[in-house]
């Protein structure tokens, strides 16, 4: 049986905001009664991008650091060195996301600048979802210890 991209995924939640287990559905619609929501459907599309501009790539123990808000929900520390922003960017991709491979990809359009250079790391939305479940409230810093 093909999947329909047409249809939407729902879930139904109780009245404490809880989603119900084994209640997702797949539908055009969503069901007229109770609490539903809609999920995401397709990983494909299921990503958030976030970015910081870094003043200076040349960085010596570099910390980087996720916030929901002011609250601070994820830190890692490298203690490694960068110089340029190929370094920066080789030291975030194989460090950072070697030790936690979930937590997404970093990139940055500009590998030749060393000031102010934007940093993005996109993530999957369930995991900012738990890191941050504020609506646009992730962030996340690159700095020097």
């Amino acid at each position: 049986m093909a999947l329909d991209r047409n249809l939407k995924a729902y879930s139904r939640v109780d009245g404490m905001g809880r989603v119900v287990p084994g209640s997702t559905i797949l539908r055009k619609q969503k069901p007229k009664n109770g609490t539903w929501f809609e999920n995401k459907t397709y990983e494909c599309c299921n990503t958030i991008t976030l970015s910081y501009t870094v003043a200076n790539v040349a960085i010596s123990d570099i910390d980087f650091q996720i916030y929901c808000g002011e609250t601070l929900v994820f830190f890692n520390y490298t203690g490694q060195t960068s110089v340029t922003a190929t370094d920066l960017l080789n030291i975030l991709n194989n460090y950072v996301s070697e030790r936690f491979p979930a937590l997404g990809t970093f990139s940055t359009p500009d590998v030749t600048k060393t000031t102010n250079v934007v940093f993005s790391l996109t993530i999957s939305s369930d995991l900012a979802k738990i890191f941050c479940p504020y609506k646009n409230g992730l962030s996340f810093t690159i700095t020097a210890d």
